[in-house]
């Protein structure tokens, strides 16, 4: 398909003087269409020979009919003039299936894309890199703001402009990709937009040059040897734990292929003589600062523990000695979906000169629309008669280039400042410090109703405590025959759990672990860990005692019930106020998500009255208690032999 696709876009290109030969004739039979398209490719290969796209053996293998149709649909179009976004989506669809998942490879979002060309800003005299560049989303984004910077300023104008932006694809513009396929993909796409194309080449960005072939060497490397420069690079590199990066040679031509341990003392990692096999998107942060000259700046799409986990503090602290951060852009977990789950962000560098800046700010934005549902259909802004799609994107963008210093005055999630020094352990998750949590919080106090207090303060003043579930059950050791539930966080959901476990456990199992986990009347389960469900809760009433629960939880305990009562509790970790704090302070964390250590620093605005107090619990109680004793009655209803009788 993508060397119909070359077919295509040659005879729009090139010998506009002769009658097209990707057509179909009045009284041409199949076999005459695949005879003329076969013809053609061999013009296409011959003419891309010396970019070692095609070998000379590759030819059109499809059959005449299918030919027929796919020429018949193509030839209403013209793809050179074509929207670049639908042709892009066209050339990521033959691609998908064969690199996303366990190649790692998802390729950018349009709205993402835009945002990191307009933030970053590359100038026409600039040389642009993207080191996986896939199907050529960025390069051809920034290509495009470039030619519209061109067309605008008085020193391109006049009759010479047209070749001016050609000759500034051709000689300012690099991709390189690993698969061959998306070489020859990315190559298509700049034909269309306007060249550019010869300096897209394969290779594995994260080898050393030695083992590249002659023509990524020749066109990346000065000598063969010396890795050449850029002044802007975008990327969104292939990520993954599946796709580890494990040959040593190649781990230690970097910093972040070693293991690194964490000096307490002196409160700073140090890299151990060890490396360690590491994830494709770490190697590829370092790979990008190595390749920009000094003042050059990035954006590169990165999963969010790179962010946030507190094992990953070397990468951020590396991060931060060899570049300023300039912002942070915190992706709705849609923006991948449907073709991952995994939550990403944008990261902006600029590589540090001679000098080096303290407490510099950073600009922080936290989108939650991206343009499409969790199944990839566009989602558009209700009323109007244009349909325009709902994505905040192109906010950010704007509220960047209006605040160029990065100290916004009128700031809200999308677009909000903080200064270096003010990271809390290096998390670089804009979420984590959303502005308007903080401004919900500080309206509630101002109102003179709530007392507010973190989670670790009602443990300090020993009005609660907060404890893991201890040892879980083995996998070995439950079995749905038994009849003692065995409850995990997919059991849970709604403030209460379902009728019987998926899972159960012996007699003799539960003797053996129910000391350790020591459940009591009023205990509130909470889910600590999982990809949906951290912030779930369940009460534990008398029904519930003879249970174990899984590690995943945490154990809430009311200390002192009359001033924290348990069904108070529970209601005020479901306000919406507590459960976005909760949602903020998540992070992924390998391949689940945790909130961790971070649900002590969740704040809770509890009512000053003793009414008001009384009243949600009464309430609260009640409705539980009915629930649960319903839900008892039920699986006795459901075990009672008689009812067969």
């Amino acid at each position: 398909m993508v060397r119909l696709l070359f077919c295509k876009i040659f005879d729009e290109l090139y010998d506009r003087d002769k009658p097209p030969k990707f057509k179909i004739g009045f009284d041409d039979k199949p076999e005459q269409v695949k005879a003329n398209i076969v013809e053609l490719w061999k013009q296409v290969r011959h003419y891309f020979s010396n970019d070692g796209l095609f070998e000379t053996h590759e030819e059109i293998v499809l059959d005449p009919k299918s030919i027929v149709y796919i020429v018949g649909e193509l030839e209403k179009y013209s793809l050179t003039k074509t929207d670049k976004d639908v042709v892009g989506d066209a050339f990521e669809i033959f691609a998908e299936r064969q690199f996303a998942g366990e190649k790692g490879e998802f390729f950018t979002p349009r709205p993402v894309v835009k945002m990191a060309v307009e933030i970053v800003n590359p100038q026409p005299d600039e040389k642009i890199l993207d080191p996986a560049c896939g199907s050529g989303g960025f390069l051809i984004y920034a290509l495009e703001h470039i030619w519209e910077i061109m067309d605008n300023s008085p020193k391109y104008k006049g009759e010479h402009l047209e070749r001016h932006k050609k000759e500034t694809a051709q000689r300012n513009f690099f991709g390189i990709d690993k698969e061959i396929d998306l070489v020859k993909i990315c190559k298509a796409y700049m034909s269309i937009i306007g060249d550019g194309r010869s300096n897209i080449v394969k290779a594995d960005s994260l080898k050393s040059p030695d083992e590249w072939e002659d023509a990524a060497r020749s066109t990346l490397t000065t000598n063969g040897q010396k890795l050449k420069k850029y002044d802007v690079i975008l990327s969104n590199p292939p990520f993954g734990s599946k796709i580890k990066v494990k040959h040593k040679h190649i781990l230690k031509q970097y910093d972040l292929g070693y293991k690194w341990k964490r000096d307490k003392e002196n409160d700073v990692w140090v890299k151990t003589c060890k490396t360690k096999e590491t994830e494709p998107q770490i190697l590829f942060i370092e790979l990008c600062l190595k390749l920009l000259e000094d003042g050059g700046r990035m954006a590169i799409v990165l999963p969010d523990g790179i962010f946030g986990n507190p094992t990953d503090g070397y990468i951020r602290q590396w991060i931060k000695d060899k570049a300023e951060i300039i912002a942070v852009i915190d992706c709705s977990h849609n923006t991948f979906m449907p073709h991952t789950h995994t939550k990403t962000s944008v990261l902006i560098l600029k590589k540090w000169g001679k000098t080096k800046q303290k407490n510099y700010p950073i600009m922080m934005s936290v989108v939650e629309k991206c343009g499409h549902d969790p199944r990839g259909n566009e989602t558009y802004i209700d009323g109007g008669e244009i349909k325009t799609i709902e994505e905040e994107f192109s906010k950010v963008s704007e509220i960047y280039k209006s605040y160029p210093s990065r100290v916004i005055k009128d700031y809200d999630r999308l677009g909000f400042t903080l200064y270096e020094q003010s990271l809390k352990n290096d998390i670089l998750i804009p979420r984590y410090y959303d502005p308007e949590t903080s401004k919900e919080l500080e309206k509630m106090e101002q109102s003179g109703k709530f007392e507010l207090k973190t989670i670790r303060q009602l443990t300090t003043e020993k009005l609660l405590s907060v404890k893991g579930a201890g040892t879980t059950v083995g996998s070995q050791e439950y079995d749905i025959y038994e009849k003692i539930p065995f409850l995990r966080t997919s059991d849970v959901g709604a403030w209460e759990t379902r009728n019987y476990a998926v899972q159960n456990v012996s007699v003799l199992t539960y003797l053996k672990y129910k000391d350790k986990q020591k459940l009591r009347e009023g205990d509130i389960l909470f889910v600590k860990d999982g990809t949906y469900r951290i912030g779930e809760t369940f009460l534990l009433t008398k029904y519930d005692l003879k249970m174990l629960v899984q590690s995943h939880f945490l154990i809430i305990r009311s200390l002192d019930k009359e001033q924290l009562d348990p069904y108070l509790l529970l209601y005020l970790l479901h306000i919406p106020i507590v459960r976005k704090q909760i949602d903020e302070k998540t992070f992924v964390q390998a391949t689940l998500s945790t909130i961790g250590d971070r649900l002590s620093e969740v704040v809770i605005p509890i009512p000053k009255h003793v009414e008001m107090r009384e009243k949600i619990s009464k309430d609260i109680k009640q409705k539980i208690n009915l629930r649960a004793q319903a839900r008892d009655e039920m699986k006795n209803l459901f075990n009672d032999s008689t009812f067969y009788v």
